[in-house]
Order: C-alpha cells, then sequence, then structure tokens
C-alpha cells in the first residue's frame, strides 16, 4: 500500500451482482484533496460512476468513507459518511453517523468500501481484519436493527459492530434510516432505500489493527489540547423541536453563564468530549430543554419509547413521523403499529425522498433525554466559517465538537496524521469543493 499513515491506503470493492470482492489501492494524489469521509466518498463515487445514473441502476455505487482521523484520539472522531444517488435528477445523499462503526473500519484495514451492482438475493458483508465476505441474509431479512445486530454478533464476533437496515430500508422507503450499532441512525433521504434495492442488508466490521500516524507527538499535542477545551467548554444549542424529543441544532454557542457542573455529555458516541447545558428555540430564545448532571429533563417517556421503536424498524423518526401526520394516514391508529405497516411496506408507500442542494443528513446524540439533530454542518456553506464545518466533519470530527475547531487546527491535525502538508487553505478550499458536490 502506498500509504500508511492515517489512511490505511486501501478500499474495498464489492459487486453485488458477480459477488466478486477485491481490495484496491488509494493514491495519495486522489486522497489529499478530499481531506477525508465526505469529500473521499464523493470522489470514489464520480470516478466509479457515470454522471445522471439512475437510483435503481446497478451501476449506482453505495460508497462507505472514512477519514484519516477516524478512530484517533480526534474529539468524536468517530464520524463515517454513506454516499449514493438516491433521487432520479437531483444531488448526490450523504448520510453522516457516528458511534464506533467507522473507527472499526479503520482498524479492519479499509478506508472505505464501494458497493455496485444487486445481489439476487439478500446477504451481508462481513470484515474482519483485512478478509472479506459476502454472506447469505435470508434469516435477517424483516428483522429489525437490534434483532439483526444481536444475530450477526452471534454468528461473526461479539465485539464486531454492525452497519445496517431495517424493514423500511428493505422495502426501499424513501423515510428508511440506515443505523449504526442499532443507535445511530440517519435518513439522509434515501441512502438506505438504495441498501435495499441491492439487498444488501447490512455491513458487519472487527478489526484489531492500529492506526500509524506520521508525527504521533504532533498529533496527540494537539489533539489532546483539542479534548480539553471541549471537555471544559459548556455550549448552548438553539434551533427548533421536529418531533417530540427531536431537536434540531442550527447554531451552537458557549454558554458563559453555565457553571462547571452545569452541562451533560453525548451518551455512546465515540471519544465524546462535547458538554450541552441547554437548547433554546431559535426564533424565541425560549429554552426548550435544560440539561443539568442533577437533574436531567422531564422528557415524555413514552415519546422516547416511540422514536426508539422507529428507530428498530429502520425508520426515520421526523420524516416517518411527518408523512404519517401527513392526512394520508389514520392519525387516530396506534403511531407504532402504523409506523410498523409503513416499514413493512403495507401502506403502499415507497415514494423517492426529495434531495435539496447541498443538503446532508446527520445522525443524532442523545443528551439528557433527547436527540439533538446537527444541521450546523451545512449552515453558511457560503462563508468560511461553513467550509470549516464542512472539512471538519469530513475529516471525522462531530459537527458539535467541530464548531471549537479552525481551519489551521484541522491543516495540523490532517498533516501529523497523514505526512502530507496541508494549509489553512486547502481546508477552506475542500470544505467548499464538499459543499459543491453534494449538491450536483
Amino acid at each position: 500500500m502506498a500509504m500508511t499513515f492515517g489512511w490505511r491506503g486501501q478500499f474495498l470493492r464489492v459487486n453485488l451482482t458477480s459477488g466478486k470482492l477485491c481490495s484496491e489501492p488509494l493514491a495519495s494524489e486522489e486522497v489529499k484533496d478530499s481531506i477525508g469521509a465526505h469529500g473521499l466518498a464523493i470522489h470514489l463515487y464520480g470516478k466509479d460512476v457515470r454522471a445522471g445514473v439512475e437510483p435503481g441502476s446497478e451501476e449506482n455505487a453505495l460508497i462507505l468513507a472514512t477519514s484519516p482521523l477516524t478512530g484517533t484520539l480526534l474529539p468524536n472522531g468517530g464520524h463515517y459518511s454513506v454516499v449514493t444517488r438516491a433521487t432520479r435528477g437531483a444531488g448526490l445523499s450523504c448520510a453522516n453517523l457516528g458511534g464506533a462503526w467507522g473507527p472499526e473500519l479503520k482498524y479492519a484495514g479499509f478506508d472505505a468500501i464501494v458497493v455496485q451492482g444487486k445481489s439476487p438475493r439478500p446477504v451481508y458483508l462481513w470484515i474482519s481484519d483485512g478478509v472479506a465476505e459476502l454472506r447469505d441474509a435470508g434469516h435477517l431479512w424483516g428483522k429489525n436493527v437490534r434483532e439483526c445486530g444481536d444475530l450477526l454478533r452471534a454468528e461473526t464476533d461479539k465485539k464486531a459492530h454492525v452497519c445496517c437496515i431495517g424493514p423500511a430500508g428493505e422495502n426501499r422507503l424513501g423515510v428508511a434510516a440506515i443505523v449504526g450499532d442499532a443507535k445511530f441512525a440517519s435518513g439522509a433521504k434515501g441512502v438506505a432505500a438504495i441498501a435495499g434495492e441491492k439487498n444488501l442488508k447490512a455491513i458487519v466490521v472487527r478489526g484489531t489493527k492500529g492506526i500509524r500516524l506520521a508525527r504521533a507527538a504532533e498529533f496527540m499535542e494537539t489533539t489532546q489540547r483539542l479534548r480539553h477545551d471541549s471537555a471544559t467548554t459548556i455550549l448552548r444549542g438553539k434551533g427548533s423541536r421536529l418531533q417530540g424529543p427531536v431537536l434540531l441544532v442550527t447554531s451552537v454557542a458557549e454558554d458563559n453563564e453555565a457553571l462547571s457542573s452545569d452541562g451533560v455529555r453525548p451518551r455512546s458516541c465515540f471519544g465524546c468530549t462535547v458538554v450541552f447545558s441547554s437548547f433554546a428555540d431559535d426564533s424565541t430564545g425560549e429554552t426548550i430543554a435544560r440539561f443539568h448532571n442533577e437533574s436531567l429533563p422531564q422528557v415524555d417517556a413514552a415519546q422516547l419509547r416511540e422514536q426508539r421503536a422507529f428507530i428498530d424498524l429502520g425508520l426515520d423518526y421526523v420524516s416517518a413521523k411527518t408523512l404519517l401526520a401527513s392526512g394520508k394516514y389514520d392519525d387516530m391508529q396506534d403511531q407504532v403499529e402504523l409506523a410498523g405497516k409503513l416499514a413493512r411496506g403495507e401502506l403502499g408507500e415507497n415514494t423517492e425522498a426529495e434531495v435539496k442542494p447541498g443538503e446532508v443528513g446527520n445522525s443524532g446524540c442523545v443528551v439528557g433525554g433527547y436527540v439533538l439533530v446537527p444541521a450546523i454542518a451545512t449552515a453558511g456553506l457560503r462563508d468560511d466559517s461553513g467550509a470549516v464545518l464542512a472539512a471538519a466533519e469530513s475529516a471525522g470530527c462531530c459537527p458539535f465538537a467541530a464548531v471549537l475547531m479552525k481551519a489551521p487546527e484541522i491543516a495540523s491535525l490532517l498533516s501529523s496524521a497523514t505526512g502530507m502538508d496541508y494549509s489553512p487553505e486547502d481546508v477552506l478550499r475542500a470544505g467548499r469543493r464538499i459543499a459543491t458536490a453534494a449538491g450536483k
């Protein structure tokens, strides 16, 4: 492999039609400009797929990509991107997810996976320390994401990480979600429907290989400072309520009035260092949720159970709830029961999701009983602050941690991790390019 620092230097190509799997090298010149996950996925898609390909075509690719910083001590450095074309005549759809699946793919020896073709039967992909194979998934088809994860870890490795679709993705719903480890779900405008179209139920990864860094001491010094700054800076989010406990975060700022004992850290995400104090309505300034270590907000437990049921079915909670409340269906019926019918295709709903230029799907994180969904990574992409956020997320950083990062820091991290020279201008240029490419 040409690259041994930060990047693994190879990606896995999977042809579901023929069943052929092979690893291919990534050249340094093709990854340097991509910065990371989102940029790399868009690059690989454009390299392999002709313009204007139909979403249902076997040529259409589903690409999962990491960054050179994924799986390192970068604050919240677990993010990875899933890119495909899910809607005719629209831009690429991109799901950005957190959790440990992305780092595990790196530890297993690959920077990305390019999936093309369509399997004649349900399958899942099993990757373990550089060795990959397609396995039958007939016994998993129809299972919800938690059942699927439990079964797959039982038959592969109990420490494996699972990225999969539920019944909603199997039935190619536009409101389906791709889900990592049964917790991290991103609707992302039809990405999960393309996995269902290809009969790909899940990708299971297990890796034990460490990541080599070009200048480890320099990298560690920067990341430790960033982790300290993130852990000691209490943030206040602004945005709006989407559905039930789901809060859309459109901006984040330091809460200078919060005490050091205030704030709650999100649960479960890889390397999380972010601390939140409260969340306010963007238009009125009214506080919707206040987070404290001693007294968590009283969130309707029924709403949280409902949200969990939707995710288990592989449904994006917000878009699925919005669809069910559109007047097309009996809104007096039990919502979980109705969601089950929707996910299983019993309502005849399979319309494509709409993709707007520059729009990126993000998974949320749980804070004090609420689910915070970041929209800040694509807010204001016409200016440099938006470009920095896009570049930081592509580099593998959660948007909530990325708000504390600047272009010089991102450039320093990329340089010390990979041994390639990055400037702040390189970072800004990549951020702008990522945003522009998402709208094509």
